[in-house]
């Protein structure tokens, strides 16, 4: 994947739209309603290993969150 190409996909297609969907609206927490398991990513991911997850996924953005503490 060139530079420009990864660089347009991180902008991505604008801004994030919050308004309420016209969809049913549900009750619960996040995990008692999503469908998919949501994909993260470490703080110290290899930026490769990112770029490559995006791509294999068709996917736009990976949330970066720290890994749970035991």
């Amino acid at each position: 994947m060139k530079f420009e190409t990864f660089r347009r996909t991180l902008r991505g297609g604008g801004p994030i739209s919050l308004k309420a969907s016209s969809r049913t609206k549900r009750e619960g927490s996040v995990m008692t309603v999503a469908k998919t398991e949501v994909l993260t990513m470490a703080p110290t991911t290899p930026i490769c290993e990112a770029m490559k997850l995006t791509a294999e996924r068709k996917i736009r953005r990976i949330p970066v969150a720290d890994p749970p503490q035991t």
